[in-house]
């Protein structure tokens, strides 16, 4: 119901610059998120996971989602968890760097 959305859209606030790094330091990109609900029409299915993209200027994160979609994700509003942190990611991977001098 666009009513309801635009409701809901009136209640997003704009992350201040604390707010904004704390969830760019915690929704690296790369990370992975699971979706446990998004009151959307078209949201990705509840289960779904996504790999984050970026977190944006509002603070919206961004996912490329397993079904295809790209809907951002609102802290606050949805809900969802972290499943992997993109530093989990590369060190399980064998990818991480090495700085250590011998």
């Amino acid at each position: 119901n666009y009513v309801e959305q635009t409701k809901q859209m009136i209640q997003i606030q704009v992350c201040d610059q604390t707010q904004l790094l704390a969830l760019r330091e915690k929704y690296k990109k790369g990370s992975t998120v699971i979706l446990v609900e998004m009151d959307d029409p078209q949201a990705p299915p509840t289960g779904s996971r996504g790999v984050v993209e970026e977190v944006d200027g509002i603070g919206s994160i961004h996912c490329r989602w397993s079904n295809g979609s790209g809907l951002a994700l609102i802290p606050g509003i949805d809900k969802f968890e972290i499943v992997e942190k993109a530093e989990d990611a590369t060190e399980k991977n064998g990818k991480k760097k090495n700085n250590s001098k011998r």
